[in-house]
């Protein structure tokens, strides 16, 4: 493993970790007062990743988006492993979309 390659695999651990905490403890505190509304979205959240056609009930048909391990199972099962595979086969292109997100959230 390169220095790059294990630099890689710490940040994807760490987003993971986060993605979790901010699943499960951040967002269920506010996710619980509002399960209705919650549970209708299952059928709405689609793919954050371009190109991605495999929405959350797609991917859990019986999952709900107001259960924390259904929305971590969801990124860190699917969308997690589908930025790995395009940042290791196209750099350039992750890290472009990456700038364009940072750029938006700064204006």
């Amino acid at each position: 493993m390169t220095e790059k390659n294990g630099n890689r695999e710490a940040i994807f651990k760490a987003a993971a970790l986060m993605a979790k905490y901010e699943q499960e403890i951040t967002l269920q505190e506010v996710i619980n007062g509002n399960q209705g509304a919650m549970d209708a979205l299952s059928g709405l959240v689609n793919s954050p990743i371009p190109g991605d056609k495999v929405s959350f009930r797609k991917f859990l048909p019986n999952g709900s988006f107001g259960n924390a391990n259904d929305r971590v199972s969801y990124a860190l099962d699917h969308l997690f492993p589908l930025w790995q595979r395009e940042l290791s086969n196209n750099p350039n292109r992750i890290m472009s979309l990456i700038d364009d997100l940072i750029g938006k959230g700064q204006q």
